[in-house]
């Protein structure tokens, strides 16, 4: 039995997943359990986890200061590696935001038509501001209430 919000390993469909793949060109993902993702994934991929995992470690919470628990990272189309990392309670936050996204992002991105990819890009600046704001305001009110 998963707990809310948690889902099986697509491959195996018994694990709990651990680690969420995306692949911002094609817009496919998977969920993978640790067994599977260290079976299906490079060694440079593995690699990289762990790397990941050593500056979480290290690392503070973009929104907070406080120690990190958890982040997230990629390549952008620049080619450059960006990491950012969160403690739980700011994670907690930002997963609410995201669900209130449900409605505001299309089922499939738009590669092929420039105009609405624009469109998209533009939607995704406005929904940035409004997830730093939405963020600012409850690191703010964790504040005030200690």
């Amino acid at each position: 039995m998963t707990l809310r919000g948690q889902k099986l390993c697509d491959v195996c469909k018994t694990k709990l997943a651990v680690y969420h793949i995306a692949d911002g060109h094609t817009g496919n993902s998977c969920e993978l359990c640790e067994t599977c993702y260290a079976q299906l994934s490079p060694r440079i991929q593995i690699d990289l986890r762990e790397r990941i995992r050593e500056l979480i470690k290290a690392g503070i919470c973009k929104y907070c200061g406080a120690p990190a628990t958890t982040g997230t990272f990629g390549f952008h189309s620049s080619s450059v590696f960006e990491i950012e990392l969160w403690c739980e309670p700011c994670r907690r936050d930002l997963a609410e935001f995201g669900t209130s996204l449900k409605d505001v992002m299309p089922k499939h991105l738009p590669f092929h038509d420039s105009v609405e990819r624009q469109e998209l890009i533009g939607r995704l600046g406005l929904l940035s501001e409004q997830q730093e704001e939405f963020m600012k305001q409850r690191v703010l009110a964790r504040k005030k209430s200690k």
